[in-house]
């Protein structure tokens, strides 16, 4: 509520009066752009295919792929597919996985 003053001069009088005051808020900040949901074909990183598991094979999957989701502006991922890869790169370290054992993601589906 605003108030407002005015004066009658001659009068010598203070009259306060209630006046309404519409206050509009500002519109909500729309989504990021983009489609909803993608899919991300043997997605890669530093030019080798992103490794599904952290050093030392811990939080593989899962946990990996919402990381490189969210990497990529996604909330989370919804599905994944592994595959065996001579080279993939470990997200976490920042380093190489090289040999038989590694495993990257053929595909990750990503959803805002």
């Amino acid at each position: 509520m605003l108030r407002a003053l005015k004066f009658l001069a001659p009068l010598g009088l203070l009259i306060l009066t209630a006046q309404t005051c519409t206050v509009s808020a500002p519109a909500p900040t729309p989504p990021p752009s983009g489609p909803e949901a993608r899919t991300f074909f043997n997605p890669r990183m530093n030019g080798a295919i992103v490794d599904t598991c952290s050093p030392r094979a811990r939080n593989c999957g899962r946990r990996t792929a919402h990381r490189y989701c969210r990497r990529q502006g996604y909330r989370r991922s919804v599905r994944f597919d592994t595959r065996r890869a001579r080279r993939t790169w470990i997200m976490v370290s920042n380093r190489y996985c090289r040999g038989r054992r590694c495993r990257g993601f053929r595909r990750v589906r990503c959803v805002r």
